[in-house]
């Protein structure tokens, strides 16, 4: 035996399993749903007698209730409540798996969490002014909390961007270049449009306009001495936190090492000469001192050697000078 319990307002069901209907066990049953939605206004009941004893009539005083039975043998004057148990009786049978208790808890959980088909909302929603969590909730996590913080780790890393890019004018960068050359080049912020867009001065003299995306901060040592106007064309770039950059201005240890290689150059045709030579005189001293059928013939091959081996040899000395002589 059931009895059911129904706000008109939210259409919240509570079904309490009874073995007694006496006015005291009816009384104890109504107290629970009382603790935990509070004291109606009014109570709507048929005119069963646990409903019209002067127990039940003292009950609903005491607590300030109004009671209000329906017309005899008319039971669609509470067609709420009538509603409600026909609901009630639908679902149990059709629920077949667990005890009548498990049966009966199922319903009431689907119940109070859909919508109902007069307010519109669930049950639930109205009663408690918020969303009961579901095996939706389990199979499709709420979507909104991701999109939340997937936007919050987004602003974080955007202002990371943003606070490393506090510029101003007179601040010493590397600009993004995306023509061929370094990928980074140094210059100076000369001027400011806004907070994002500044015009950098380039050690080339060309004036770029730059957005805070495109720009590094250029921290110098303690040798740098720029100018507060301009920037000479001899800085040199130096970063705290990029290493990779790429030095545009020619140092004089690259001078050094073109210089030895031309010199290399330019000797290695006179040891070429020098071996010449040496072979030439090794050829002619066997010719003289043994005997070969071909003497002759290899004794008319040497001039034609030695100045094949000359012209070669003055060739690559003569470039080699004149290259020597450009660069000094």
């Amino acid at each position: 035996m059931f009895l059911v319990v129904v706000d008109a307002y939210s259409k919240w069901l509570d079904v309490h399993m009874t073995i007694s209907t006496t006015t005291l066990a009816t009384l104890d049953l109504l107290r629970r749903s009382f603790a935990t939605l509070g004291l109606p206004e009014v109570v709507v009941s048929d005119n069963a007698a646990n409903f019209t004893s002067e127990e039940f009539r003292s009950f609903m005083k005491r607590n300030g209730i109004k009671h209000v039975r329906t017309p005899p043998y008319h039971p669609a004057s509470n067609g709420i409540a009538e509603r409600a148990v026909q609901t009630l009786k639908d679902s149990i049978k059709k629920l077949k798996k667990g005890s009548l208790e498990t049966r009966l808890s199922r319903f009431l959980f689907k119940y109070r969490v859909t919508p109902h088909s007069v307010t519109g909302f669930a049950p639930a929603d109205i009663m408690f002014g918020r969303r009961l969590r579901t095996h939706l909730d389990v199979l499709k996590p709420d979507l909104s909390r991701k999109v939340i913080c997937n936007k919050e780790h987004q602003k974080n890393w955007y202002n990371i961007r943003v606070n490393q890019g506090n510029f101003k004018v007179g601040d010493l960068v590397y600009a993004r270049n995306y023509a061929t050359g370094p990928k980074w080049l140094p210059g100076k912020i000369v001027e400011s449009s806004g907070n994002v867009l500044f015009t950098v001065a380039l050690i080339d003299g060309r004036q770029v306009r730059k957005h805070t995306d495109q720009l590094i901060k250029r921290y110098a040592d303690s040798n740098d001495q720029a100018d507060e106007e301009q920037l000479d064309h001899d800085d040199i770039p130096v970063s705290s936190n990029n290493e990779d950059f790429t030095n545009t201005a020619p140092t004089v240890n690259n001078h050094l090492i073109l210089q030895s290689f031309l010199l290399i150059q330019l000797l290695l045709p006179i040891l070429l000469l020098i071996h010449c030579l040496v072979r030439l005189l090794l050829i002619v001293r066997q010719n003289l001192l043994f005997k070969t059928r071909n003497r002759a013939e290899n004794l008319l091959r040497l001039p034609l050697l030695l100045v094949v081996r000359l012209k070669h040899g003055i060739l690559q000395t003569g470039m080699a000078i004149l290259m020597l002589i450009n660069i000094i």
